[in-house]
């Protein structure tokens, strides 16, 4: 993997905790959000829920319609992981598709074989999403940085 796309071995031992635990802790309040708006100001009915949210660490499960996306941008305080669940997603860093819906075909349990792919997202990086005709979701796998509060990764937003 370059240098430019490594995370924390404690965002690395997080996501290996939370995979085989499967906690589900979300907070009290504001745990949904639906709806939002993209930065320009476009109308992006996504959803998103916090499924775990610890200290400085949060999983967030992010729920995109049909044929949207999201513009290339950066989370200064967050090194997320990226981690494919379902449909037609585009995962792009620095502009460049880094996983494509193309490459995920059923496997011999009718499961996606991208099921699980993690794209590493550091805080340095600029990144987006590109959503297809099947609409998708991904977990947001976070580590909060530089004692920042946690809130949603939608909150901690640098347009490229």
């Amino acid at each position: 993997m370059p240098a430019e796309l490594d995370v924390t071995q404690d965002l690395i031992g997080f996501w290996d905790y939370w995979r085989t635990e499967r906690p589900f802790m979300p907070p009290v309040d504001g745990s949904v959000k639906t709806g939002g708006e993209y930065r320009s100001g476009e109308a992006r009915p996504s959803f998103s829920a916090i499924l775990y949210r610890n200290g400085a660490y949060q999983v967030e499960h992010l729920i995109y319609p049909p044929n949207t996306s999201v513009p290339e941008h950066r989370h200064p305080d967050i090194d997320s992981l990226g981690i494919y669940l379902s449909g037609d997603i585009e995962f792009t860093l620095f502009g460049r598709p880094v996983h494509t819906w193309a490459e995920s075909v059923p496997d011999a349990t009718g499961a996606p074989s991208s099921l699980g792919r993690v794209v590493p997202i550091p805080h340095t990086v600029t990144h987006g999403v590109n959503i297809g005709p099947k609409g998708g979701s991904f977990l947001s796998v976070q580590q909060w940085l530089n004692d920042t509060p946690v809130e949603r990764v939608s909150d901690n937003w640098k347009a490229k």
